[in-house]
Formats: C-alpha cells, sequence, structure tokens
C-alpha cells in the first residue's frame, strides 16, 4: 500500500473524484448527552465558522462485485489511526445504499487548523464526508439528507452543513426542529448577531483527558441530567429571542452560562473530570475585564476541552483583535468568523 496518495494515478485508473469542504461549528446552547442512534438529550444551536474546516477529497470507482475496505489518508500521508470514524460513517450509509458496497474508496482529508487545537474536526469532517458520499449516490442536493448522515458520523456535525447558524434537537410547538438532522435558525436574526467573530484561543494542543464520547455517555446517569435538559430548552429559547432582538448583553449571558454549565456537568459526573486548565480560566477572566474596561462586547464559550472561544460582533473586530492581542499574548489564536456551510468543491469526472 502507497504511503502517500498518488492522485493522477487513481485518476489515470479509472477513478473518479468529488471533494468537498465544511467548517467546524462552535455551539452556543451545548448538546451534552446522547440516545440510542445518535439522538440528542437536549436542543443546541451553533454558530457555523468559516476558516476552520476539512476539506475531503474521495476518489471513487465503481466495481461489478463488493469492494475492498477503503483506504485512508490524511494530508496525503496514510492515516488507518484515523479511519474509525470515517470507515463506520461509510458502512453505515451502505447499509441504507448497498450499491454503495461496489465503490472502491480512496479518501484523503486534512484540516486548515491543528489537529487537537480543540476545534472541532470530528463536525467539520464528517459533514464534508458525508457530502462527498451522498454526491456519489446523487443525493447531495438534499441537505436534510447530508445533514442526517454527518448526525451519524458525530452528533455535532449535522450542524456544520448550515449557515450562519444551525439548530438540531426537536423543540415543542417549534416548527423545521428535529432530532434527526440540522436546521437552518431562521432569518430573523438580528445582523449585528449574524455576523460574528470568533478568536480561538489555543490554551492547551494536546488531546484530551476524556473523550466527548465517553462524555456524552456519562451523562445517561448524570444526578443533574433533567435539570440540564430542562435548562437546556430554556436557554434555548431564551437565546433565539435574544438573536432576534439584537439583545447582545442576553446574547453574551447565555452563551457563558451555557459554557460554564457544560463544565460543571463534567465536573460532578461519576466519575467527575476536569477538562479546563489554569490558563483557562485566566483567559476567561481577561474576557470579562477587556469587555468591563474597554466597553466592548467579548464574550467566551468552551466546548468541551480547555480552549476558549470568544465571540463578538464582527463590526466590533477592529477594537476587538487588538485588545485580545494586548491582554492575551503571548497564547496562540486563530481568528475566525461565523462563515458557510458544507460545500461542493469538484464532482464527477475531473
Amino acid at each position: 500500500m502507497n504511503q502517500e496518495i498518488k492522485p493522477q494515478e487513481l485518476l489515470n485508473n479509472g477513478y473518479e473524484l468529488v471533494v468537498a469542504e465544511s467548517p467546524s461549528n462552535i455551539a452556543l446552547v451545548k448538546y451534552w448527552g446522547k440516545l440510542k442512534g445518535q439522538i440528542p438529550m437536549n436542543p443546541s444551536i451553533s454558530y457555523t465558522l468559516d476558516k476552520c474546516k476539512t476539506t475531503f477529497e474521495v476518489y471513487y470507482k465503481k466495481l461489478a462485485t463488493p469492494a475492498e475496505s477503503p483506504i485512508f489518508y490524511f494530508e496525503g500521508l496514510i492515516a488507518n489511526k484515523f479511519a474509525g470514524k470515517t470507515l463506520k460513517l461509510i458502512d453505515t450509509i451502505a447499509s441504507d445504499f448497498k450499491e454503495l458496497r461496489n465503490y472502491h474508496l480512496v479518501l484523503n482529508s486534512r484540516n486548515s487548523f491543528p489537529h487537537s487545537s480543540g476545534i472541532a474536526s470530528s463536525a467539520s469532517s464528517m459533514s464534508a464526508l458525508a457530502f462527498c458520499l451522498m454526491d456519489i449516490l446523487e443525493k447531495s442536493s438534499d441537505t436534510n439528507l447530508v445533514s442526517y448522515y454527518a448526525r451519524l458520523g458525530s452528533g455535532s456535525a449535522c450542524r456544520s452543513v448550515f449557515s450562519p447558524m444551525a439548530s438540531w434537537g426537536k423543540i415543542k410547538n417549534i416548527e423545521n426542529t428535529s432530532d434527526k438532522y440540522a436546521t437552518k435558525i431562521s432569518d430573523k436574526i438580528s445582523t449585528e448577531l449574524r455576523l460574528v467573530g470568533d478568536t480561538i484561543v489555543l490554551v492547551h494542543e494536546g488531546e484530551k483527558a476524556v473523550s466527548s464520547t465517553d462524555g456524552h455517555a456519562l451523562m445517561n446517569s448524570h444526578h443533574f441530567r433533567e435539570n440540564r435538559i430542562k435548562n437546556a430548552h430554556k436557554n434555548y429559547l431564551s437565546l433565539i429571542n435574544a438573536l432576534e432582538l439584537g439583545d447582545i448583553d442576553s446574547w453574551g449571558q447565555i452563551i457563558e452560562s451555557e459554557a460554564l454549565e457544560l463544565h460543571a456537568m463534567m465536573m460532578t459526573s461519576d466519575p467527575a473530570y476536569l477538562l479546563m486548565k489554569p490558563m483557562t480560566l485566566e483567559v476567561i477572566e481577561k474576557v470579562r475585564q477587556i469587555r468591563k474596561e474597554h466597553s466592548v462586547n467579548t464574550f467566551f464559550t468552551l466546548d468541551a476541552g480547555p480552549n476558549v472561544h470568544i465571540l463578538y460582533p464582527l463590526s466590533e473586530k477592529d477594537v476587538v483583535i487588538p485588545l485580545l492581542k494586548k491582554f492575551l499574548s503571548p497564547l496562540k489564536m486563530i481568528h475566525d468568523q461565523v462563515g458557510k456551510g458544507t460545500k461542493l468543491i469538484k464532482s464527477k469526472k475531473c
């Protein structure tokens, strides 16, 4: 097996190519805990990012009989250790679309951000892969279907399909909400809270001590589980209201509260665990200091890890970023913003 991918050789041997690009996303109301079938315990809302993305290339060749196992590359090099979720999603889709089993697949992905940087690479990669596979099956125009299968690869991946914001999880009496796929948030969002910057502060770039999968599982018997579900529904509705009214103070208070509650659930699990680092708390205090002393709208949120996402209206970017550099240097930062969802780069015969 080649240790390096050889694209031209594949194309010369009758393979076709589809390429899709999908961003990560940052949840404001957090998804934490899941039921059988990758169904969320509570609804979530996220911003779809722009620069932090995965590009997935899928070379495919149809055979007369079932094909050998797919070959997986990461950034052009053979990477079987990263292939677990990828192969599982391919098998899941092939269970529903038998014709996929007759395609030999050679996959190559790359991220625009560092591996293990705390940016949700499973969200960006699984949504990009789902799009590619649906394109091979000529079904990629159905974004709900793409989101459905992205969810089966990684729960939060279903939200990356849509922009600028996505909702995932059924809410009683709210149309177009679903547990099985994400949906685009209403266009009623105020302009200022639609055009938002996200600076990711890299406190720690190593692997997390506890995987998100294991963390989700601990919610099954968590003694605060029902209260968390209730709070998430309340915060979901309050956040939608703040987004439509352009109420930045309420928006910021909700997303900060959700971030801290997420980590509180981790710290009160059995077994309990702590993913924040001392520097995480220092960054949070700096964000609050900047907001108070300089009267700018900087608010923090966290995923299930130590790194900090600082959100702010893009209209304040020219003021906020110099302040972040001043207060948080020499920490590494990635400056991103709300962008587009999953998109096709190349399809069918080259």
